[in-house]
């Protein structure tokens, strides 16, 4: 889409009773660095929007040569230039509980598991960097959490992408322990519960079985999927200089996996919806953000909302059909129409209309 800008993210969160879950189903991933897999985390030491907050003010023993400021942005080890070798970020183990119908098709095409199911996402990043908000930190215990958000995650079989969808929100917890060693810190993550997922098109008849098996594997009602990361390390001690100001680090998951639990639906309890998003200017284009607002109407309600230093917006609608027109100053740059609607399981959907990108931000490996 050439428009001058591409425009948005739909955010909803939800609460879910802990005890209303019910089966379990999982697949468990691995991707280590000496595989050309993992996860890679960095920021932009020239540009302040890129780069996260200063660690020694709150873990003053940590060498700053182990790390100084907090990554801004995390991805998958294949995002980018980082690693060329690198296709994806994980692959699957070939442990495997549940999710009859894709082992099923795997094994009438004579595919194993282990060796041809990888996951992999794109750019992710802390937002404003809002303490309390975008992170936390508890001093007394060593401990940074950190939420990272955006981007998209892809499955593959081989090297082709069956299913895709927006990366949910995943929250990183880091434990410093002695904090003067860099080879001791502990790093774990998990993903809010989402339920959109994508199959890919123009996928092959026997791609396409193996899709249409995994999809109804973790979608269904009450379903609800997670991404877990139980054990992620650092692959290199200290921090590595990738050229352009750009520093940071490859990180092993040696352990994780991909949750599918079944819940009772009647147990969850929405938040109340709110639109919010991201304008992101077409590449080459910049803009000063703080000139700039968007307007939303429908013929009944009409709000205008001023854009965050980097391009995010807020409002107070919640589903129906609207009009948007984003303005910088008083010039109008960009128009187009936005669906929004929940149906009973509180999904949240953008219409077609709208014609839905990746944005540069959220490109899985710039293409």
């Amino acid at each position: 889409m050439k428009s001058i800008l591409k425009v948005l993210t739909i955010m909803m969160g939800i609460f879910l009773s802990f005890n209303s879950f019910a089966q379990t189903q999982a697949i468990e991933f691995k991707g280590l660095k000496s595989n050309n897999q993992g996860i890679v985390l960095w920021h932009n030491l020239q540009n302040p929007a890129e780069k996260g907050y200063e660690i020694q003010p709150y873990f003053p023993q940590v060498p700053t040569s182990c790390i100084k400021w907090a990554y801004y942005y995390m991805a998958s080890a294949d995002y980018g230039d980082f690693n060329t070798s690198a296709s994806s970020g994980a692959s699957a183990t070939g442990t495997i509980t549940g999710f009859t119908n894709f082992q099923a098709a795997l094994n009438r095409h004579g595919l194993t598991l282990a060796n041809n199911f990888h996951y992999r996402f794109g750019r992710t990043d802390m937002n404003e960097k809002v303490q309390g908000t975008d992170y936390k930190i508890d001093a007394a215990n060593s401990t940074e959490t950190r939420y990272y958000q955006g981007g998209r995650f892809e499955f593959l079989v081989g090297n082709t992408v069956i299913a895709s969808g927006e990366m949910p929100k995943m929250t990183a917890i880091i434990k410093y322990n002695s904090q003067r060693d860099c080879r001791d810190d502990e790093l774990s993550g998990q993903s809010a519960y989402f339920r959109s997922i994508t199959k890919s098109s123009g996928l092959s008849a026997t791609l396409n079985e193996i899709a249409d098996a995994f999809i109804s594997d973790v979608t269904g009602t009450g379903k609800m999927m997670q991404f877990e990361l139980n054990s992620i390390r650092p692959a290199s001690a200290g921090v590595q200089d990738f050229g352009g100001n750009l520093q940071g680090g490859f990180f092993d998951i040696q352990s994780g996996k991909l949750k599918v639990v079944k819940i009772n639906t009647s147990t969850i309890k929405p938040l109340k919806l709110a639109w919010t998003g991201r304008v992101i200017p077409q590449k080459g284009i910049k803009y000063d953000y703080s000139k700039m607002s968007i307007q939303v109407s429908n013929g009944k309600i009409k709000e205008t909302v001023k854009l965050d230093k980097l391009g995010n917006f807020k409002t107070s609608l919640q589903s129906g059909k609207y009009n948007v027109v984003v303005f910088n100053g008083k010039t109008k740059v960009h128009s187009s129409t936005v669906i929004i609607k929940t149906d009973t399981k509180q999904n949240v959907f953008i219409s077609p209309t709208l014609k839905k990108v990746l944005t540069p931000k959220n490109k899985i490996n710039q293409n």
